[in-house]
């Protein structure tokens, strides 16, 4: 093991350092949590629905052939499981934002559709998404916007193996 003049090895100084980066990027992604601005009071509705409202417009600009979108679908693009969107879709329903329609191609099937004030209010929601990534994209610039898209998308990608190692060989198949 080497040795530099203070007497300590250079594996202790290289494990302090890892933890003091692994420190780091906890405390950052902490911040993240305390600023709370998932949670934000969104006067619209809770943040869940939103997510719904948004993937559900989403869908629906990319398949026009088709009105609505499946609860499984809707699920797995949300990585969330079908009861969660079950429940949410009902109180939705309620609210007047979605609407269930029958699949013209699968009877068993439904799919869940905006109303008019759920395309309204998910027009509302991209638009200050929109808003607020270009706020950032502006704050940090051409240069660092593409750097922290690189790096995100490389800690999502560490992220989603990891998640996928952790999964059973049936929730793999699904």
């Amino acid at each position: 093991m080497e040795r530099n003049q203070m007497g300590t090895s250079t594996e202790s100084k290289a494990t302090e350092h890892s933890e003091q980066i692994t420190n780091e990027l906890i405390r950052v992604f902490r911040s993240f949590h305390r600023l709370n601005w998932r949670q934000k009071p969104n006067p619209d509705g809770k943040f869940s629905e939103m997510q719904v409202l948004m993937c559900i417009k989403r869908g629906a600009m990319k398949t026009q052939d088709k009105p609505g979108m499946k609860i499984s679908v809707i699920s797995r693009l949300l990585r969330v499981t079908s009861p969660t969107v079950t429940q949410l879709v009902n109180g939705m329903e309620a609210s007047g934002l979605v609407q269930r329609n029958a699949d013209p191609d699968d009877r068993r099937a439904v799919r869940i559709s905006l109303t008019a004030e759920g395309e309204r209010i998910a027009d509302k929601v991209i638009a200050d998404f929109m808003n607020r990534m270009a706020g950032l994209a502006q704050y940090l610039g051409e240069q660092d916007s593409l750097e922290l898209i690189r790096i995100l998308t490389k800690s999502f990608e560490y992220f989603d193996e990891l998640n996928e190692s952790d999964r059973t060989g049936d929730e793999q198949q699904c």
